[in-house]
């Protein structure tokens, strides 16, 4: 991913981070706004619906004391004080008595229940209602609420009852009018609000009848589990709990009608819509939209042009490190740009000089290294080579000694002018196992070879090891030398593991043994500057043998231990042509390697 689209999508990350914030918090003032406006409309409602209740209770007791102390009322109380009254003249007075002073239920009831006369059925008396003389005691006069038969239809009447006595004669005077529709009719509703009143048809709580301001029926919905609850649990009714009506997109709040002993006779339910904040948040919805859209728009434009100019000089800067990183000579970074850019690049720059200084320098050292080493070297062979000679003139045989020098001299010759044939494609295996065949005697000891403790070899030869471009002799020559070097490390003798291996991009062969390495200059640089005191000479094979796998454009690896040491040789795999590949040639087993100066 460029730089430029990274810049973009942090940018875009960032913008929407703070767009969601601003809209959560936008989201949250809006909702929180509307619901305090929804508590505070619904609770001045439904005190409004307590003042009318109260406001027509104190009218009803009032009243109902009027025609309770009227003189008609105290000239009935005498003449039923008498024995053996006669009810019937006063059956129609109740509702004369309703008519005079504007109430709609109105009752004339005996001391012993019995009802003289009743706006509900105007002309009949002689049923008894056993309450009265109660509710009298328990009220002292003043109005109550009481699940009423209005024309057969239950409903919640507000009454009063008043008591006369005569002597030990008692008469009530029952009065009242009923809470109806024109209840919720009377308050004063806002925008999106819609009140009923509830009433509890048959005590059980399990069938509610509702009617709206007009006193048409209504149906509860799905909010009849509310009402139910509210009926019979006042304490989950008022303005704090609410019904959130999906169905109807609305809040259903109920403000309970109780007795005079607290039982639920129904409720003033008020319906708060949700449509006018639905619209809100959708319009708030669009605005965030918009917004994201236009902030996208311009915001890409900006910071994908910064993060362009930004860009360049670090795109110069780049090309000028990786000019540095492959050692040109002419690697410089362009001083030119923002005052970070040009302190970057002065940066840049003197590093290329330091490492060009320290190149040069490490070159130079490695040189001297060189010579020096070669120097020792040549020193120690020609010293061997004098020994060799004085000893030959000491016997008269001097050719033997010419012979040691001529000797020298082939090695280094060899060593100087080391040349790789054509390469061709090859299986590593294939090498190693031609290697194996020809020091197969090594690990098959004569009875009289008592010089050297027995060498068992365990091989594993990986199947999916891949080709490489080799010259199949020098390669068997290289690898002939380390296996002969690791063998006659093994002083006390032990199993010497031959492992190849595929890892990406190249094929490997890993040669491990028991034993540490005989000299830590040939563990280090793969070559031995001092006369080696062994039965076999070590120092200009292995660099040989480096060499070898060098112009493969392999490396060798020394793992050093105190108990265990190893030999890791990693060459290239074959690339893959992107041509058709021609017609492949029978593959040839190598030959016998030559003979190592190992052996």
């Amino acid at each position: 991913m460029t730089f430029p689209a990274k810049v973009f999508l942090s940018f875009l990350a960032a913008f929407a981070l703070a767009a969601g914030l601003l809209f959560s918090a936008a989201l949250g003032g809006l909702r929180h706004t509307y619901g305090e406006m929804e508590q505070g409309q619904v609770s001045a409602a439904f005190e409004n619906a307590r003042r009318e209740v109260e406001r027509g209770a104190e009218d009803v007791s009032r009243r109902v004391g009027l025609v309770a102390e009227s003189d008609a009322t105290l000239r009935m109380a005498l003449d039923l004080s008498r024995p053996q009254p006669d009810y019937s003249i006063y059956a129609n007075d109740a509702s004369g008595a309703a008519r005079t002073h504007g109430l709609e239920l109105f009752e004339f009831v005996y001391g012993d229940g019995m009802v003289i006369s009743s706006t509900d059925a105007p002309g009949a008396s002689g049923h008894r209602e056993e309450w009265v003389p109660a509710a009298a005691q328990a009220t002292g006069g003043k109005a109550f609420l009481r699940r009423w038969m209005s024309a057969g239809q239950p409903a919640v009447a507000q009454l009063a009852v008043r008591e006369l006595a005569v002597g030990d004669k008692k008469l009530y005077v029952v009065g009242g009018r009923l809470v109806d529709h024109r209840l919720v009719a009377s308050l004063p509703l806002g925008p999106g609000m819609r009140a009923f009143l509830m009433v509890d048809a048959n005590r059980k709580c399990d069938s509610q009848q509702l009617w709206d301001a007009s006193g048409a029926p209504a149906s509860p919905g799905t909010a009849a589990q509310f009402l139910t609850d509210v009926c019979r649990n006042p304490a989950a009714a008022g303005e704090g709990h609410k019904f959130a009506d999906s169905v109807a997109r609305e809040n259903d709040y109920a403000l309970p009608l109780t007795s005079a002993d607290q039982g639920v006779l129904g409720a003033v339910v008020i319906g708060y819509s949700s449509v006018a904040q639905a619209a809100e948040e959708r319009s708030l919805w669009r605005r965030l939209l918009l917004a994201l859209l236009l902030g996208i728009l311009g915001g890409s434009a900006v910071s994908y042009g910064s993060a362009k100019n930004m860009a360049r000089p670090l795109e110069r800067l780049a090309r000028s490190a990786r000019d540095v990183a492959a050692l040109s000579p002419s690697a410089r970074a362009e001083e030119r740009g923002s005052p970070e850019v040009v302190a970057l690049a002065r940066a840049l720059n003197q590093a290329a000089q330091k490492l060009a200084a320290e190149r040069e320098r490490s070159l130079q050292a490695e040189r001297v290294a060189a010579w020096r080493e070669m120097t020792r070297r040549v020193t120690a062979e020609i010293e061997a080579a004098l020994e060799a000679l004085g000893e030959a003139r000491d016997d008269g045989n001097v050719s033997d000694g010419i012979a040691s020098f001529q000797r020298v001299l082939d090695r280094f010759r060899d060593f100087g002018e080391l040349l790789v044939l054509p390469m061709q494609s090859v299986r590593l295996n294939d090498i190693v196992r031609g290697v194996l065949r020809d020091i197969e005697p090594l690990f098959n000891p004569t009875v009289s070879d008592v010089s050297r403790p027995p060498v068992t070899p365990e091989i594993s030869l990986a199947e999916d090891v891949p080709a490489v471009r080799a010259d199949t002799s020098a390669l068997a020559r290289a690898f002939d030398t380390l296996l002969l070097y690791a063998v006659y490390s093994m002083s006390a003798g032990g199993t010497v593991v031959v492992r190849t291996e595929r890892v990406p991009g190249f094929a490997v062969l890993r040669i491990e043994w028991p034993a540490a390495f005989p000299n830590v200059e040939e563990a280090a640089r793969m070559l031995s500057s001092t006369p080696l005191k062994r039965s076999y000479a070590a120092g200009l094979d292995l660099a040989i043998a480096q060499a070898i796998i060098t112009d493969h454009d392999g490396t060798v690896e020394t793992v050093r231990g105190d108990h265990t040491s190893a030999l890791i040789v990693r060459i290239p795999e074959e690339p893959i042509a992107p041509a058709a590949p021609a017609e492949p040639e029978p593959a040839a087993l190598p030959g016998p390697a030559p003979a190592s100066p190992l052996t």
